[in-house]
């Protein structure tokens, strides 16, 4: 079998991210979750009211996203929130493809893709506009980065910059994945330039986070749920 290219992943990835918008634009799944918190943020971001958008529990990134996306196609909120969700389902075929053929080979790769478009539940989240695709996405590149270091620098640094950027700015949980991560990405590049990088810009990154959590509780914490843990510490 042929070696497949960077290029062809990337060119069905984004063909197939093309559909899954549509779909997910046209064909939306609402839940509670999407219909009473991150559809009404992304319609508040379209008029500017900040504060009813970035929500301390919740993360910045899946209501920027959302709000932009709506604010940009002039689409209801709920396909708004499953545009971007079945964005992320997509994209997340290409760092599968990559990590499982750094560890497997080329043939188990392939179907690992398939598998994955075949699977129900990560369609399913995206399809109901959960910021769950977006997790799975930035787990599939941390992973792909550290495996990839060896094989090509440069694919390593993007996927794991991306990656930290996407859990970072998620939820309070994917921060301590994008810690845990970063580290053995550090260990695994021996502290090198590529390390210290992504660590400058996750720092930088995650103070929007922080900002907004001390607006509302006077902490300056990339999450409120820390608030509590911090609050009982300092006692």
């Amino acid at each position: 079998m042929p070696d497949i290219k960077p290029k062809v992943i990337l060119i069905f990835a984004l063909v197939l991210a093309l559909l899954a918008v549509t779909l997910g634009v046209c064909f939306p799944i609402p839940t509670h979750d999407t219909a009473m918190r991150y559809a009404p943020m992304a319609e508040k971001f379209v008029v500017g009211e900040w504060r009813e958008v970035f929500h301390p529990r919740f993360g910045v990134l899946f209501p920027a996203l959302a709000g932009t996306f709506k604010f940009i196609f002039r689409c209801d909120s709920l396909s708004a929130c499953s545009g971007v969700s079945m964005f992320a389902w997509a994209m997340t075929i290409i760092p599968l493809f990559f990590l499982s053929r750094s560890i497997f080979g080329e043939k188990v790769a392939l179907l690992s893709v398939f598998l994955y478009l075949i699977c129900p539940m990560p369609l399913l989240w995206a399809l109901q506009g959960l910021r769950e695709p977006y997790r799975l996405l930035g787990v599939v590149l941390m992973a792909a980065g550290i495996f990839s270091i060896n094989e090509n620098r440069t694919r390593s640094f993007v996927f794991s910059l991306v990656g930290v950027v996407i859990l970072l700015l998620l939820r309070a949980d994917t921060i301590l994945f994008a810690v845990g991560f970063l580290f053995i990405y550090s260990i695994v590049d021996k502290f090198r330039a590529n390390t210290w990088c992504i660590a400058v810009i996750g720092l930088i990154l995650v103070q929007l986070p922080c900002y907004n959590v001390w607006l509302w509780t006077g902490y300056w914490l990339p999450a409120a749920q820390y608030v509590n843990i911090v609050s009982k510490i300092m006692r």
